[in-house]
């Protein structure tokens, strides 16, 4: 190739100086990232040896004797360099929200019978996640519940892995959802655990939520307010917290306060936060349900079958309330519309029928 760009302009002996410096920099480059994991957290992405990835920390040797190290629970994914190519593609389906393209993927996946222990925790934790993404978006209780056994298999069998903290929360909030709140709380009781922060108040979070839909009331307060008091900056677990303590001040009658608490939630999130959002207008519903305030009430739920159907769980919330409320205003044909939706996508039957 050298050869023939001579016979060009005078020039040619540059352009292939350039070219070939460009060719030595991009196997350079490409020889760097091939023999390296990559590494996917919450602020970002990096490249390196992951050179121990357990409960506790997940440190990256990144060379010129530099290394990183990552909170276990801020991992998304790790795609490591020796693992195979088949699980590797799956992982980057997964990674594109794919579930579906990641479990086929990972049916082809085959493995000796001395492979490393750590490839089969990847495969297992992979498919639990792909699970719980798929019965999430479905609100199928049937596949929560199968998504949730794989979790709790995961960290039953795992108990040092670096996605045992996620696993745990995940298996956590499919148990809470599925209204078995003292199998949720064996979760909530391993996220306690955790040396961070930021870990903690989401466990205390859940539980605040598990502790009202037990109507635990004192205790779904307490929990909230420890939220609130601890969330810092974090305006996410703020407004979350704020949700909670809406649905336990409608619950203690203070109805009024309940409102105006969720409208000034609403007001503080942006539009990108759709799952917040839902949960949001939902809660602002059970206020105004609870003050009596039945055509105000409609008008908040009717906010997440319009707006936020793409949140399985406060469509689902949604659509169950819609039908009561519509029954209740003499608009039947409402109630029935929404009850059809809440069987045919969710397989759901509203609640005393």
């Amino acid at each position: 190739m050298r050869n023939i760009f001579l016979r060009g302009t005078k020039w040619s002996g540059r352009r292939v100086y350039v070219l070939y410096t460009a060719s030595v920099s991009v196997v350079l480059i490409s020889a760097t990232l091939l023999f390296a994991d990559t590494i996917r957290h919450s602020g970002g992405t990096i490249a390196g040896k992951v050179i121990q990835a357990d409960a506790e920390k997940v440190v990256v040797d990144r060379g010129q004797n530099r290394q990183e190290t990552i909170e276990p629970f801020r991992i998304e994914f790790i795609l490591f360099d020796d693992e195979p190519s088949t699980l590797r593609t799956a992982k980057m389906a997964a990674m594109a929200g794919r579930y579906e393209e990641a479990l086929t993927g990972l049916d082809r996946v085959q493995l000796p019978e001395n492979a490393d222990p750590k490839v089969r925790q990847e495969i297992d934790y992979l498919r639990a996640l792909c699970r719980t993404r798929l019965a999430e978006a479905s609100a199928n209780p049937q596949a929560m519940k199968e998504a949730a056994d794989l979790l709790a298999n995961f960290v039953s069998q795992n108990p040092k892995h670096y996605r045992v903290w996620q696993a745990a929360e995940s298996a956590a909030n499919l148990l809470a959802a599925l209204g078995q709140q003292q199998a949720a709380e064996q979760f909530l009781a391993r996220l306690s655990e955790a040396p961070w922060p930021q870990v903690k108040l989401r466990a205390q979070l859940a539980a605040g939520r598990a502790a009202l839909a037990r109507k635990d009331l004192p205790q779904a307060e307490k929990l909230f307010e420890a939220v609130l008091a601890g969330a810092g900056d974090d305006e996410r677990l703020q407004i979350a917290g704020s949700l909670g303590k809406v649905r336990v001040l409608a619950e203690q009658g203070r109805a009024d306060e309940a409102v105006q608490l969720a409208q000034e939630a609403i007001k503080r999130l942006k539009a990108e936060e759709v799952a917040l959002q839902g949960q949001a207008y939902n809660a602002l519903g059970f206020a105004y349900q609870k003050a009596g305030k039945l055509k105000e009430a409609v008008l908040a739920y009717l906010h997440v079958d319009l707006l936020y159907s793409n949140v399985p769980a406060e469509h689902v919330e949604a659509l169950e309330n819609l039908v009561e409320l519509f029954g209740k205003l003499g608009q039947r044909e409402r109630a029935e519309e929404a009850a059809k939706i809440l069987k045919e996508r969710y397989g759901r039957t509203p609640q005393g029928s």
